[in-house]
């Protein structure tokens, strides 16, 4: 039996995402929202290993809606906007290849925004391993994301204010998600006066704090954060093999 709730289209990026992108799949498969009421877009940006393969392998005996979106021009938000356009649901979920969720994470968002009445907002992220260091920086970024006034991260939009903000900004490497829910918003504030805030969200990999550092991938983001979206900004992938 459907839901009433609004049906959601979980959207994931991926570039070279074949050690990461099961962990997440099976995390919503084990969702106590209807498998039947949200469908999940694999946004593969090109990926050089066995992304795609994996995802189908899952796909073929797995109760999940799994589709696939081939971009095979290099960019996040390329990927991100290619998700969309064959997404289906009524409310877009943004999240990353190397995220996990609970299992009533779609059902406490449902919840919620039909609670809140809010069609948009950002998702709260916090590390997944145990770490003092970790969930201290991703706590502050947390508070962060809540008073200040751009928006930053992980996110949930209706398909009618994604279309009204023409979506993720592709010739942006560093920032997107600021220069998108910054825009996002603004039309939610002007429609109904509500942006929210979904307070039981996702664990997110520190993979790029281990890789890179704390200091410097922080300072990367302030840089985005404040309006630097120029400047050059590697992927997993160029980490990796650098």
């Amino acid at each position: 039996m459907a839901h009433e709730q609004s049906r959601f289209s979980v959207v994931i990026p991926c570039l070279n995402e074949e050690d990461y992108i099961l962990r997440l799949l099976r995390s919503l498969e084990k969702q106590t929202y209807s498998l039947d009421d949200f469908e999940v877009i694999v946004a593969d940006n090109r990926s050089l290993d066995k992304t795609s393969q994996v995802v189908w392998d899952y796909a073929f005996s797995s109760k999940l809606q799994i589709r696939m979106a081939h971009e095979h021009k290099q960019g996040v938000s390329k990927a991100r906007n290619s998700g969309v356009r064959v997404s289906r649901g009524e409310t877009i979920i943004f999240l990353d290849a190397d995220n996990v969720v609970n299992e009533t994470f779609l059902m406490d968002l449902s919840s919620y925004v039909k609670r809140s009445n809010c069609q948009a907002g950002t998702i709260r992220t916090l590390p997944d391993v145990r770490s003092y260091k970790a969930w201290f920086v991703f706590s502050v970024l947390e508070l962060v994301k809540i008073i200040s006034p751009l928006p930053f991260g992980k996110s949930f939009v209706s398909r009618d204010f994604f279309v009204k903000s023409m979506g993720y900004d592709e010739t942006v490497v560093l920032g997107e998600n600021v220069i998108f829910l910054r825009e996002i918003k603004k039309i939610a504030l002007a429609q109904n006066g509500k942006f929210g805030h979904l307070r039981n969200g996702v664990k997110c990999s520190i993979r790029r704090f281990v890789k890179e550092g704390y200091q410097k991938v922080l300072s990367q983001w302030l840089l985005a954060y404040l309006g630097f979206t120029d400047l050059g900004y590697k992927t997993m992938v160029d980490i990796n093999e650098g």
